[in-house]
């Protein structure tokens, strides 16, 4: 386990443990892990990407290098964004799914949205890049009833695993790939 993966477990731990002593605070998502459902309507703020190396379930590795690269990568995702709102879906759908824009083409079905991001909330610190989630009713009550737990995000590297931009959607799902 990588430092950044250690360090995002303290943060998720630490940010449970807040949410649970303060009813109306909004939600954290962190390292992929959902702290606590949020309710309708309820803007979280989210970790997309971690600072430092990360390596996914499978083996690969990806990394972001620190102030000055995520001020790079934001500034590409808002670009790729433009005037719109980064779609969260379930499951992969807009990308493998219903939504017929990926390899599986199903054609015709829905990929109806979990949540929108706001291309203007992403914003670096220490711990990495994060944004802010509006979830829509349906996901807040699938949330809420854990069918869902982690986001996971969609990027864009190069061949060196160094992130080159984020975010044309992210996905909530039952299984983590970070």
């Amino acid at each position: 386990m990588s430092a950044a993966w250690r360090q995002c477990g303290a943060i998720l731990a630490a940010a449970a443990a807040q949410l649970q002593t303060a009813s109306a605070a909004a939600g954290v998502i962190t390292c992929g892990a959902l702290a606590e459902a949020p309710a309708s309507g309820d803007t979280t703020r989210v970790l997309l990407f971690p600072m430092g190396d990360v390596a996914t379930r499978d083996g690969r590795r990806y990394r972001l290098d620190g102030a000055e690269h995520a001020a790079q990568v934001i500034a590409a995702s808002v670009a790729y964004a433009g005037r719109r709102q980064i779609p969260v879906d379930y499951d992969h759908q807009l990308v493998y799914g219903v939504g017929a824009a990926g390899p599986n083409k199903a054609g015709g079905g829905q990929a109806p949205a979990a949540g929108w991001i706001d291309p203007a909330t992403l914003a670096a610190d220490a711990q990495g890049i994060w944004a802010d989630v509006a979830w829509t009713q349906t996901a807040a009550a699938r949330l809420a009833a854990r069918e869902y737990r982690y986001l996971s995000p969609s990027f864009r590297a190069g061949k060196d695993g160094r992130l080159a931009s984020i975010g044309g959607s992210f996905r909530i799902r039952s299984r983590s790939g970070l």
